[in-house]
C-alpha cells in the first residue's frame, strides 16, 4: 500500500502537501498542476484513502489502549 511519503517523491513534493492535496484542503496555496501531479502520482501508486474507523484504531494502539 502506498504512503504520503512515496506519493511526495514520486510527485516531488512534501508529505503534508500530499495529504492537503488529497483531503481537499482549499486553503492551501498550489497550482493546478501540482494538484494533479499529487493525484496521479496516488493513482499510479495505488493509494487507498484509509477509512476514519481504522485511523483510530492505529491511534489507540499505538497509544497502547487497545479496546
Amino acid at each position: 500500500m502506498a504512503t504520503l511519503k512515496d506519493i511526495a517523491a514520486l510527485a516531488g513534493v512534501s508529505p503534508s502537501t500530499v495529504s492537503r492535496v488529497l483531503q481537499e484542503d482549499a486553503t492551501l496555496s498550489v497550482t493546478e498542476q501540482t494538484r494533479e501531479r499529487i493525484r496521479q502520482a496516488a493513482q499510479e501508486l495505488g493509494y487507498v484513502k484509509p477509512q476514519r474507523k481504522n485511523i483510530q484504531k492505529m491511534y489507540r494502539m499505538k497509544a497502547g489502549n487497545i479496546a
